[in-house]
């Protein structure tokens, strides 16, 4: 559950890097763009084997769903160097922030 969380939202932070930056570099905009199908597809993949988990075990599926809900966050702010840091000036950029979280990650999720 927390995968389907993670690459939806990484889909989102890549998106949002792609739009600060603007297309002045089209390498960057291209891997950008490719990057973000990736991310689209892993999204789309863990979704699909959490409908599976709904319909076998549901209870448990809910409870785990709340789990990562309450305890959600990106992977940077304890994997890479500075992550901390990382993550702030994310957020300062609207990279992604818990609005971007809460609109574009959290509302669509629990909707379905």
């Amino acid at each position: 559950i927390y995968t389907m969380f993670q690459e939806l939202a990484t889909r989102l932070h890549y998106r949002n890097l792609r739009a600060i930056a603007a297309g002045r570099d089209p390498v960057l905009d291209k891997i950008l763009e490719l990057v973000m199908q990736d991310e689209a597809a892993h999204a789309h993949f863990f979704r699909n084997l959490v409908e599976l988990y709904l319909e076998y075990d549901r209870e448990r599926t809910v409870e785990h769903f709340r789990h990562v809900v309450r305890t959600f966050h990106m992977p940077a702010d304890s994997l890479l160097a500075q992550g901390k840091q990382r993550m702030a000036d994310i957020r300062a950029l609207k990279i992604f922030d818990e609005s971007v979280y809460f609109s574009e990650v959290y509302q669509p999720l629990v909707q379905t």
